[in-house]
């Protein structure tokens, strides 16, 4: 399994105050399910913005205040990224698509 998502730090992102997840099973997939309006396509594009940083071509996508901190198994080691400094070991991606 070459990525995999172990723990998640977000700091005043959208409706996000701050949350950390902590201890993600080292899996293929995780599921998020939940009703409209939950947050799920928020924390989803919170990873996008852990893996690859602020911007996504000429488009901010977090304000300035935001803290978007990942650790994640890659091949057989942890690595940590920053939103202020990301750079995507893969293609990460969110929405309905």
């Amino acid at each position: 399994m070459p990525i995999s998502l172990e723990s998640l730090f977000i700091h005043n992102f959208q409706g996000i105050e701050k949350t950390e997840l902590v201890g993600l099973p080292r899996a293929p997939w995780i599921f998020l399910t939940g009703n409209n309006g939950y947050g799920k396509s928020c924390l989803l594009r919170a990873i996008f913005i852990g893996f690859n940083g602020k911007r996504d071509g000429d488009t901010e996508l977090a304000n300035g205040g935001t803290d978007i901190v990942l650790r994640y198994w890659d091949d057989e080691k942890v690595t940590t990224n920053s939103s202020a400094e990301a750079h995507s070991p893969s293609l990460a991606a969110y929405g309905p698509h």
